[in-house]
């Protein structure tokens, strides 16, 4: 079945090799290659054509050089897998294709090359395509749960629902804190008419991951479905507006492939996030000297020079910066930022103030600002700094949080309540919100509130054993039924 699949998915992209090209143009169309004047001499051609041909600004430059990597080991599949992505973050799914069909074509147990050339069948429109690619990526790599769920969503749209609800399984045991296995079986559920199913499901699973904002609008749409109309008005506001998008890292690799400018950049953010910066500085530098005015460009290479510990380095950028535009409150604010983790602090509030005096409404230089105030004991101040920062900023649940607690420390307890109101209203799904919420009113033994809150965490964090401790507290107090005190 897995050789079959792999023989039907590469005899595809041959077949369609003369159909279509990136532009969506017909290879003998106008706008091919004769149109365009002759192209210059190539490594290889890609689908017939040099794989250069018609390829934009500075994506060419690193296609180019992907070329030479490929030239140099030609039976090698990782190499035209790396063109692939290329191709594809830059949005030329029909030269990703062609380009992932040729690492298939030189071994076929390259799952993640056939997991890509799945995606872009999928965008050209080829569901039988997709599916081979996909069918033959999950007998290779049966432990990617987005994988088994790509060919669950594929089934599902094609009316197949025992292949669809095989795959979502298959999804599950590959990860079963992965939201793709039950988020697909419960849509498969819903699909069938059988709400109880996938409410069930969503249940035990967000019991383990209150966080997931999709599973709750899924979970909402069980019970409404159900009848059950006051919880189903419940767990859609708590999902409403969060993406279906799944955790995807094979989808996420492809980021890093993006060409120029915003290439660099893109790449910077996922570097920093998987504490990678190492990967992407040299990149930053040489941005940065290309573009010494450009204030993103600066911030990206600061936080990636405090992540690798180069604190001298970050503070001569921001003097070479400087000296292009002087007093720019970002850069304040990243000096602040340099200074604060060489542990100079009187010099970062310096900073972050004179930061302040340029740009009042820069959120993050308020937090920071903050902060520091804190660590100086100026609590006082900190909470000033914290309500500037909500003032410019609108309502965060973090940033609430804090006064909340820097309000109970300066002994305003009123004040503390409002926050944490604040905070709840402002993320309806924060368990950590809530769980201060409801300690709060268990402090002010004001019932009413802390009963709504746990009816709050029951729905959100029923396993958490801060809920049950709650869930005593308010039984065993001796006027738990009277009115807010």
């Amino acid at each position: 079945m897995l050789v079959a699949s792999l023989v039907t998915c590469l005899a595809l992209v041959s077949c369609d090799r003369h159909t279509s090209t990136t532009d969506g143009t017909s290879r003998d169309a106008p706008g091919d290659d004769a149109t365009r004047g002759a192209p210059a001499p190539a490594a290889f051609l890609l689908d017939g054509r040099d794989p250069v041909d018609g390829v934009p600004g500075e994506l060419a430059d690193a296609v180019r050089a992907q070329v030479r990597r490929i030239a140099s080991a030609p039976d090698r599949a990782d190499g035209y897998r790396e063109l692939g992505m290329l191709y594809d973050s830059n949005s030329l799914p029909g030269r990703a294709a062609a380009a992932y069909a040729e690492a298939v074509a030189r071994d076929v147990r390259d799952a993640r090359a056939l997991y890509h050339l799945g995606r872009m069948r999928l965008q050209l429109g080829d569901v039988e395509g997709a599916r081979d690619a996909w069918t033959a990526c999950a007998g290779l790599a049966p432990e990617v749960p987005t994988v088994h769920a790509r060919l669950g969503d594929l089934f599902l749209d094609t009316g197949e629902d025992d292949l669809a609800r095989a795959a979502y399984e298959a999804a599950r045991v590959a990860d079963p804190e992965h939201p793709a296995g039950v988020e697909g079986l419960a849509r498969a559920a819903l699909a069938r008419g059988e709400p109880g199913e996938a409410a069930a499901l969503l249940e035990a699973w967000l019991a383990r991951h209150p966080e997931r904002g999709h599973a709750r609008f899924l979970l909402g749409t069980a019970y409404r479905a159900l009848g059950r109309i006051d919880d189903a008005r419940t767990q859609l506001e708590l999902g409403a507006g969060a993406s279906p998008a799944l955790p995807d890292p094979w989808l996420d690799e492809t980021l890093l492939h993006v060409a120029g400018y915003r290439g660099v950049m893109d790449r910077a953010v996922q570097a920093g996030r998987a504490g990678q910066a190492s990967a992407v500085v040299d990149d930053l530098l040489a941005l940065r000297r290309a573009h010494p005015d450009d204030v993103p460009a600066l911030e990206k290479l600061v936080a990636a020079l405090l992540q690798l510990g180069r604190k001298d380095e970050a503070l001569t950028a921001l003097d070479d910066f400087d000296r292009h535009v002087p007093d720019h409150p970002r850069a304040l604010y990243l000096r602040a930022l340099v200074l604060e983790a060489r542990g100079s602090r009187a010099d970062a509030r310096t900073a972050v103030t004179r930061s302040l005096a340029v740009q009042d409404d820069w959120v993050p230089a308020h937090e920071l600002a903050a902060r520091l105030a804190w660590g100086a004991g100026d609590l006082r101040g900190a909470a000033g700094e914290l309500e500037a920062a909500l003032h410019h900023g609108g309502p965060r649940v973090d940033t609430l949080l804090k006064l909340a607690r820097a309000r109970t420390l300066l002994g305003d307890a009123t004040a503390a309540t409002d926050a944490l109101r604040r905070a709840t209203d402002a993320a309806p799904t924060h368990v950590e919100a809530w769980m201060q919420r409801c300690a709060d009113a268990v402090g002010r033994r004001s019932w009413s509130t802390a009963r709504d809150a746990l009816d709050r965490l029951v729905a959100l964090a029923p396993g958490d054993p801060r809920t049950e401790q709650l869930r005593q507290a308010i039984a065993s107090s001796a006027t738990g039924g009277a009115s807010d005190g």
